[in-house]
């Protein structure tokens, strides 16, 4: 949390939003050069601890992807639904579908077979 704050003062006070004072103002057009200095030192020497930082701050949770697939399966299943069993192996086969509109075209045709087994 620490480093995540140190790297966003220091990218405003690069840009002159923050101001420390006036004993080094050295600029090189709009950029203040010590916090520019200061904070590509910091981002070099801690480029790991920022990315396993920006994936722990912005990065989705695996449980979100999951709900998110399973959202997405869900609604190619409803799309698919009414269609023949015929033209869901025909759209497998001859249409470049995403991952889940096939899993959606699996499992329909699983569900058809074991109620067409059951009778």
């Amino acid at each position: 949390m620490s480093l995540g704050i140190l790297v966003f003062i220091l990218t405003l006070s690069t840009f002159d939003f923050i101001k420390f004072g006036n004993a080094f103002d050295a600029r090189i057009g709009i950029f203040h050069l010590l916090p520019l200095v200061l904070l590509l030192v910091l981002i070099i020497t801690r480029l790991g601890e920022l990315m396993s930082l920006k994936e722990k701050w912005f990065g989705e949770e695996p449980e979100e992807l999951e709900k998110a697939k399973e959202n997405k399966i869900a609604i190619f299943k409803r799309e698919f639904q009414n269609l023949s069993s015929e033209e869901l192996i025909r759209r497998e086969n001859n249409y470049k579908l995403v991952d889940e509109a096939k899993i959606a075209i699996k499992q329909i045709l699983e569900e058809r077979n074991e109620t067409k087994d059951i009778y």
